[in-house]
């Protein structure tokens, strides 16, 4: 899923959890084309 999905799931804002990221908290997979994809499997920084 994307940014958006993830944060209308989880509740956050998008700039919320590219905040995370940014400072390793979580580190979502790459899709092929290079976007972020966020799923149960995005693991903890």
């Amino acid at each position: 899923m994307n940014v958006v999905d993830a944060a209308q799931r989880s509740g956050l804002p998008a700039k919320t959890i590219r905040y995370y990221e940014e400072i390793g908290l979580i580190r979502p997979a790459r899709a092929g084309n290079g976007y972020r994809d966020y799923g149960a499997t995005t693991s903890p920084g």
